[in-house]
């Protein structure tokens, strides 16, 4: 595994982690975690994407 990869398992998890303290303590409901947690690590991805490709020129 590259780093990348490594980094966005660990922001998946964090945003999930997040989500279940929301959501215990009634912020937002169940459903929405899944959508926050993958919007989350769609947009970290992308950011990594470009940051690669920026270090790589």
């Amino acid at each position: 595994m590259d780093l990348s990869t490594v980094f966005g398992i660990l922001v998946r998890h964090g945003l999930t982690i997040l989500g279940g303290v929301l959501v215990s303590k009634g912020i937002i409901e169940a459903g929405d975690v899944e959508v926050i947690a993958g919007s989350g690590a769609a947009i970290v991805g992308v950011l990594l994407s470009v940051f690669n490709k920026r270090v790589a020129k």
